[in-house]
């Protein structure tokens, strides 16, 4: 596993996350909603690099979710 590219995605997450919460802040609901899908792409697919190695190049949330075996990810600040 690559703890650089790990590290990278993790920071990018939180990053949407972020402007996630400030676009909320703005009224900007649909792209709230859009760095939101961004910030649980970027989480999952970091898990599964950390836990198995490597990560599907798919931008299906489900499939990733599916893939996790449905453990919880948790962003933090």
């Amino acid at each position: 596993m690559s703890m650089r590219l790990y590290e990278e995605m993790v920071d990018r997450a939180k990053h949407f996350f972020k402007i996630s919460d400030y676009d909320v802040s703005l009224g900007r609901y649909d792209i709230a909603l859009f760095h939101l899908e961004q910030a649980v792409q970027l989480s999952l697919r970091a898990y599964l690099l950390k836990v198995f190695g490597d990560f599907p190049r798919t931008h299906s949330i489900k499939d990733l979710i599916d893939l996790s075996e449905n453990e919880c990810i948790i962003l933090r600040n």
